[in-house]
């Protein structure tokens, strides 16, 4: 998988691919040196759920491994940077959720619309947000389940992560 990245701009975005290496360093290799924080969001982790790792930190990185399943932020600190991930999609990969806000992955190979992905856990949530940073313009994108107007969030695609807003206290999203 390979993704392009901006400068100043957070990057919400997944590997979608089972890496040999899941070490944050090891995985994100082939843009070292041009980002400084990376986030992920735990929501299973009622106490501390935002995991950090924060370039050149001596303490404090709880964030040190990287998988298919999760969404991760990350800062950029150059203009364009290419993010290489090799590895295989997996067959299918099982999700966790829990009541409110869940950050993931989409670990496919192919971009198939939200209510197709999501039609496992159809009742069980009420809102989907993506960030695309090379939209200027409207980053923010939204499938609010029932709205008659104004989503402009139609399918999940590889590389991106997504925030699902979860009513219920815990499903498996299986995709």
């Amino acid at each position: 998988m390979k993704k392009k990245l901006l400068m100043g701009v957070i990057i919400l975005f997944t590997l979608g691919t089972i890496v040999s290496a899941a070490n944050v360093t090891t995985v994100l290799s082939s843009i070292s040196g041009n980002y400084t924080v990376v986030w992920a969001y735990n929501a299973s982790d009622t106490s501390s759920p935002w995991k950090r790792y924060l370039v050149g930190a001596p303490t404090g990185n709880d964030l040190t491994d990287m998988g298919p399943s999760s969404g991760y932020w990350i800062k950029m600190n150059v203009s364009t940077a290419t993010l290489t991930v090799t590895g295989t999609s997996p067959s299918s990969t099982s999700i966790p959720l829990v009541s409110g806000w869940n950050l993931i992955g989409y670990p496919s190979s192919t971009a198939q619309s939200i209510t197709t992905v999501l039609s496992g856990i159809s009742s069980s949530y009420t809102v989907v947000w993506a960030y695309n940073a090379s939209d200027t313009s409207s980053p923010w994108k939204r499938y609010l389940v029932g709205a008659p107007t104004g989503n402009d969030l139609a399918s999940m695609v590889p590389g991106y992560g997504y925030w699902i807003k979860m009513n219920v206290s815990s499903a498996t999203l299986t995709i």
